[in-house]
């Protein structure tokens, strides 16, 4: 986790799992400049050929209106190249705050796992 003024930032990790990149998302999606992190990967990702992502918030501990701003944006990044973007493991608050902003399960529909969410690109 990455640190900055004693404020929690997001840090991104990823893995390829077959032929999806999984980002696990760890910390808080605010908004903050951390978090272009998540839209550049997803669009490094597209630039590689590939076109299936998984964002696992299972480590991610608040998000606001501003970081659901980004995962917006590296999804709509993605449809915009024939590319999907799923999301996984919300925490019942990440969630909650998720479905206040209309985004569940109007955008995005939340797999309850990592793998659920792989596997639904089958």
């Amino acid at each position: 986790m990455t640190r900055y003024h004693g404020i929690i930032m997001v840090h991104v990790t990823t893995r390829k799992q077959g032929d999806v990149l999984v980002l696990a998302l760890q910390g808080t999606v605010d908004g903050s400049d951390s978090c272009r992190a998540i839209h550049r990967t997803v669009r490094d990702g597209i630039d590689a050929g590939l076109s299936r992502f998984v964002l696992d918030l299972t480590d991610v501990d608040w998000i606001n209106s501003l970081g659901i701003g980004y995962l917006a944006a590296a999804a709509t990044a993605a449809v915009k190249e024939s590319a999907s973007v799923r999301i996984a493991s919300p925490s019942p608050r990440v969630e909650a705050v998720l479905r206040a902003a209309g985004v569940v399960p109007h955008f995005w529909q939340p797999y309850a796992t990592q793998e659920e969410a792989v596997a639904s690109f089958s």
